[in-house]
């Protein structure tokens, strides 16, 4: 067995080392989607940001074809997710007063308020006509913003999306 220094054993033992890109990714989580086709020169990627947006996007457009016609929780879950971070982000965005993009986005979560209450009455997910409207509205929403940030700032409001999910079940009672 090889004698290893003092700084070697803690990197082993810690499992933490220098990244020399860092800076590269650093830089790549702070270009907005649509201007990051092109990786930075010298960066080694295996999916351009763009694609990753685009991946998400599909994602969500899916879930509200699969949730028209029938659908499951996790598609609902999927779109709430969407309006739920482009709901952080437009208050990022144009602050919370007089701005048209939450509009939208909260008549969106009435349609998926609705689709809820359908589901615990009737035991069926589903979107009725109008609802189908407004979350394709949302969904335009959502597409300009996800396009139009950076990979830091969606990861930003997915995350305060989490700690906001998180307080709100620790201050639920359980149900008895």
């Amino acid at each position: 067995m090889r004698k290893t220094s003092a700084y070697a054993r803690k990197i082993a033992r810690n499992g933490s080392s220098y990244n020399g890109a860092e800076w590269l990714n650093t830089i790549s989580s702070c270009r907005a989607f649509n201007d990051s086709s092109e990786p930075l020169p010298g960066a080694i990627v295996k999916e351009t940001p763009d694609a990753a947006a685009y991946r998400a996007l599909i994602q969500v457009k899916s879930a509200f074809e699969s949730l028209k016609n029938g659908g499951t929780e996790y598609d609902y879950d999927v779109l709430a997710h969407a309006t739920g971070v482009s709901t952080l982000r437009a208050i990022d965005i144009a602050g919370e007063a007089n701005n048209p993009m939450i509009e939208i986005i909260n008549i969106a979560n009435a349609a998926l308020s609705r689709a809820k209450e359908r589901y615990q009455k009737m035991g069926k997910w589903g979107l009725d006509g109008l609802g189908i409207h407004e979350i394709a509205d949302a969904i335009d929403v959502y597409e300009e913003i996800l396009m139009n940030s950076s990979p830091a700032q969606m990861t930003r409001a997915v995350r305060i999306r989490n700690e906001i999910l998180l307080k709100q079940m620790s201050n639920s009672q359980p149900v008895r």
